[in-house]
C-alpha cells in the first residue's frame, strides 16, 4: 500500500513543518536510553547548496547540541553518545540555519536500558562441603560488558529461601563477576537458587541442587545405542567398571538381560569380565520385530567389591535419522528467479549428522517435467539448501534419501504473481557481511530514494540509492550487507518524494544469530592422570576468557548451569524502539504531504521469563573454573 506522509504517526513519525522549497528528513529512534548510543539520520532534497541544520537533544538534566552540514541532495548521519541519563520527557529539536530554513522538534521517550545478566555456575549438583562456583556476565544490546550504575549483587538462598550468602556492592570493570561459596555440613538439602539483582529489581536467577551425600567407591559405565532399527544386525553394550581404591585391574562376572517393556526377560548371558571392561554384542535377529523399546541391564559381580547393577533402555525406532521436509509457497515473480528449499536433517537424538556425507535429493515437477536427482550436503547445523528455479510447474514435490532413509515428500506450490508494491528481502536467510538482496516496488515512479536500518535500537544504516542513469522506474533491486549490529532482527525503512508527497515503505527482515568474537581451543585429545595440561586459547585481542573444565559425562547430562547463547539472541530481539508504530520505533521529522489517519499502538515486547531449571540426580566433578585475558592458559 502507498503511504504518504504533516503528521505521521507511523513507527512514531511525528511531522510538524509547513511546505519549503525543498525537503528536509530528520529521522531517529523514538526512545532514548542510558549509557547507548543515539542516532539521528538527516536528509535534504531538491536543495541545492549546502544546508547547515542544527540538532539538539535536551532532557531532565542533560543538554547537548550538534551542527550537521548536508550537501545538496544528500544525507548525513550523526550520533548522541548518551550516557548515564535519567528518566524523563526528552526532545529532539532541529533548525535549519541555511540551504533549508524551518524548526521543528519531536518527544521522545524514556526507556529503562536493563543489562543482559546471565548466571553461570560451575555445575548443577552439589554435595555438603562442595564449593559453589558462579559467574555473572553483564553485557548491554552490543554484546559488550554493560555499564552499571546501580548497586549489584548476588543472593545465595536455600530451598527453605532463606538468605545463606549475601555479595554486596559488586563492581563490573570487565562485565565479569566470579564468586564461590563454601558449602557448610549443616545444610538443607534440595533445591538452592542464586539470584542477581540490580537495586532492588531481580535480573536473573538459577536453580541449583544441594544433596547431602557420599560418592560411592566405585564407578560404573554401560554403553549402549538410545535408539537402534531391525535393519541392523546388532548393537554393542560396552560395560566398565572402576574402583579407585584397588591397585590392580581386577575381573569378575557380567550377567547381561534383556528385558522387554513388560518386564519379561527375553535374554540372559553370562559373561567374564577381563580388566573391569567388556564388549557384549546383542544380536537384533532373536528379538521381537514389535517390540518398541528394551531395558539392557547389566550385573557384575565381584568377590571383593559385591555386586553392583546398572541399566539402559535402547528403543526401537523405524529410522536412525530424522528428515524434516517442510511444505511451502512462493511467488514467483520472474520466470527465472531462483529461491532456496531449506531441509533439515539429524539423528534419532537430537545430534547433526555429518556434513563430509553425500544426500541424495530428487526433484520432481510432476507431469510438467522429468525428476532430476542429484548429491549435496548439510551445513554445520543439519539443513540441506536446495536452489529451486521458478519455473511453468506449480507444484515441485523434493524427496531426501540419507543413508537408506527416505524422507516423505516436500510439497513446494509456486505461485506467478507481478510483484505488490512494497520493499522486499528477496535473500530468504540473510547472514552477516554476505549482501542481500532488496527489491523496492511503487505504483509511483522514482529515480533515487532513502533507505534506513534500524537495529537493536538505534539507526545502524543510512543511505541514498540511486538508481543507474538516474531513471525514472518503478521497481529497483538493490543490495545491502547486514553488519553485526542488524542481528537477530532489523527493521527497514525506504522513502523518496513525488509531487510534495512523501512516498514510503517498511519491512522486517532476520539475519543469522552469531556472536562477532570467535574462540578456538587446541590440546592433546587425550592426557594421563596427574600432569599439567597445557591449553592454547585463540581469540580475538583483549578477549576476557572464562574457562570451566568439567567431567564429559556432566557436560552432555547437564547443561542448565552452563550458559545458553540462544537465550542470549533472544534477549537481543527484545531490544527495542519504543513508539507509536507499525513495525519499528523511528520518528520522522519532514516538511512533505502524507495522507495517514491512523495511530497505531505499539507491542512492548517483555524479557522472557526465567525458567525454573531442573538437575539430573548425578554427581560429576568440575576441575577448571578459571577467567583469563591472555591466549595461553596452563593450569
Amino acid at each position: 500500500m502507498v503511504k504518504f506522509a504533516e503528521l505521521l504517526p507511523i513507527w512514531g513519525l511525528f511531522i510538524v513543518g509547513a511546505q519549503a522549497k525543498g525537503y528536509y528528513t530528520i529521522t531517529s529512534p523514538g526512545s532514548v536510553r542510558p549509557n547507548s548510543k543515539f542516532s539521528v539520520h538527516v536528509s535534504v532534497f531538491d536543495i541545492w547548496e549546502n544546508s547547515r541544520i542544527s540538532l539538539t537533544l535536551q532532557g531532565p538534566q542533560y543538554e547537548k547540541f550538534i551542527e550537521v552540514v548536508v550537501p545538496p541532495n544528500s544525507v548525513q548521519n550523526t550520533t548522541f553518545e548518551l550516557g548515564d541519563i535519567t528518566n524523563g520527557v526528552y526532545t529532539l529539536m532541529a533548525q535549519g540555519l541555511s540551504g533549508i530554513f524551518f524548526e521543528n522538534s519531536t518527544n521522545l521517550e524514556f526507556v529503562e536500558n536493563l543489562p543482559m545478566i546471565y548466571l553461570q555456575t560451575d555445575k548443577a549438583l552439589y554435595r555438603s562441603s562442595d564449593t559453589i562456583y558462579f559467574r555473572i556476565i553483564c553485557l548491554d544490546q552490543y554484546l559488550l560488558p554493560a555499564k552499571v550504575n546501580q548497586s549489584l549483587s548476588v543472593v545465595l538462598k536455600d530451598s527453605q529461601n532463606i538468605i545463606i550468602e549475601r555479595f554486596d556492592n559488586i563492581a563490573l570493570n570487565t562485565g565479569v563477576y566470579k564468586g564461590e561459596y563454601k558449602l557448610t555440613g549443616n545444610i538443607v538439602p534440595d533445591e538452592w537458587s542464586v539470584q542477581v539483582f540490580l537495586g532492588q529489581k531481580m535480573l536473573a536467577k538459577k536453580f541449583v541442587e544441594v544433596k547431602d551425600y557420599e560418592l560411592p567407591p566405585f564407578e560404573m559405565d554401560l554403553d549402549a545405542p538410545s535408539y537402534v532399527t531391525f535393519r541392523e544386525a546388532q548393537f554393542v553394550a560396552s560395560v566398565r567398571f572402576r574402583n579407585e581404591a584397588m591397585n590392580s585391574l581386577t575381573s569378575g562376572r557380567c550377567i547381561l538381560t534383556i528385558i522387554s517393556k513388560t518386564n519379561e526377560i527375553i535374554n540372559r548371558r553370562i559373561h567374564h569380565l577381563n580388566n573391569c571392561k567388556k564388549g557384549i554384542p546383542v544380536n537384533l535377529n532373536k528379538l521381537e520385530r514389535v517390540m518398541q523399546n528394551i531395558m539392557v541391564n547389566v550385573t557384575v559381580q565381584f568377590k571383593a567389591h559385591g555386586t553392583h547393577t546398572v541399566s539402559k533402555f535402547v528403543r526401537f525406532v523405524p529410522n536412525l535419522y530424522i528428515i524434516n521436509m517442510p511444505s511451502m509457497s512462493y511467488e514467483c515473480h520472474e520466470p527465472n528467479e531462483v529461491f532456496v528449499y531449506r531441509a533439515h536433517i539429524y539423528n534419532y537424538n537430537g545430534n547433526p549428522i555429518d556434513g563430509g556425507d553425500e544426500i541424495r535429493v530428487t526433484l520432481n515437477p510432476g507431469t510438467n517435467g522429468m525428476p532430476e536427482t542429484f548429491f549435496s550436503h548439510v551445513n554445520d547445523e543439519g539443513c540441506l539448501d536446495v536452489q529451486i528455479k521458478c519455473s511453468n510447474s506449480k507444484i515441485i514435490y523434493v524427496t531426501i534419501n540419507y543413508k537408506g532413509t527416505q524422507s516423505k515428500p516436500g510439497k513446494i506450490e509456486l505461485k506467478h504473481l507481478n510483484r505488490k508494491e512494497g520493499v522486499h528481502v528477496n535473500t530468504q536467510f540473510p547472514t552477516i557481511d554476505n549482501a542481500i538482496e532488496v527489491q523496492l516496488a511503487s505504483r509511483e515512479t522514482f529515480n533515487s530514494f532513502v533507505c534506513v536500518i534500524l537495529g537493536r535500537g538505534d539507526i545502524v544504516y543510512s543511505n541514498i540509492i540511486d538508481v543507474p542513469n538516474r531513471a525514472w522506474r518503478q521497481t529497483h533491486t538493490f543490495s545491502i550487507t547486514p553488519t553485526y549490529e542488524m542481528m537477530p532482527e532489523a527493521h527497514m525503512f525506504v522513502y523518496f518524494f513525488k509531487n510534495g508527497n512523501m512516498v514510503y515503505y517498511e519491512t522486517t527482515f532476520s539475519v543469522k544469530s552469531e556472536f562477532q568474537n570467535t574462540i578456538f581451543l587446541d590440546t592433546p585429545e587425550t592426557i594421563k592422570p596427574g600432569i599439567i595440561l597445557s591449553l592454547n586459547v585463540f581469540t580475538e585481542p583483549n578477549s576476557y576468557v572464562g574457562l570451566l573444565g568439567m567431567e564429559e559425562n556432566a557436560f552432555n547430562l547437564q547443561s542448565e548451569n552452563n550458559l545458553n547463547a540462544r537465550q542470549i539472541f533472544r534477549d537481543l530481539s527484545n531490544v527495542q524502539s519504543k513508539t507509536t508504530g507499525v513495525i519499528a520505533g523511528l520518528v520522522t521529522m519532514t516538511n512533505a504531504n502524507h495522507d495517514l489517519v491512523k495511530i497505531y499502538t505499539p507491542v512492548i515486547k517483555e524479557r522472557a521469563p526465567i525458567r525454573k531449571q531442573t538437575t539430573q540426580r548425578n554427581y560429576f566433578e568440575t576441575f577448571a573454573f578459571n577467567d583469563y585475558v591472555r591466549y595461553i592458559i596452563v593450569f
